[in-house]
């Protein structure tokens, strides 16, 4: 297999989980972000998604050309190929966090935590007991 067509494979792989990314996530997230469902289909949801592709895919292409000015016989052009789609992608995605935290719902739950606070006698349960056999296994083979 030629350098070409390795590095046009790394660079579809890398470049493929980071446009998938903000796909990844469940529906009331976007970018990190609680949202909600619909929010992706909204005027700032599709600002921050733009924002990110266009991040993403500037790394992408300044990527490709790189390696096509470098050169693929030369190291750096692989460490670009594997770093800089990343690079932007992080970039994009930090933007897209920022513009989305303005728009943030609040978080769903029980707003009171309960905790136990009787005073049971501690001690510890007896499957415990089974830890000590992978202890003694060394010790037993050192003795020996």
């Amino acid at each position: 297999m030629n350098p070409t067509a390795i590095f046009a494979l790394s660079l579809v792989l890398v470049s493929a989980a980071t446009l998938a990314l903000p796909w990844l996530s469940r529906a009331p997230f976007l970018f990190g972000v609680r949202v909600g469902e619909p929010f992706r289909k909204t005027e700032p949801g599709r600002q921050a998604l733009r924002i990110y592709f266009a991040c993403d895919i500037t790394g992408i292409a300044l990527t490709a050309a790189l390696a096509f000015v470098l050169g693929l016989d030369r190291m750096p052009a692989w460490y670009l190929a594997g770093v800089l789609p990343e690079v932007f992608a992080a970039i994009g995605y930090y933007r897209a966090h920022r513009i989305l935290q303005a728009y943030a719902a609040p978080a769903g739950g029980p707003a009171v935590r309960e905790a136990d606070l009787l005073t049971d006698e501690d001690r510890l349960p007896r499957f415990v007991l089974w830890a000590i056999p992978p202890f003694l296994l060394p010790i037993a083979g050192a003795v020996y």
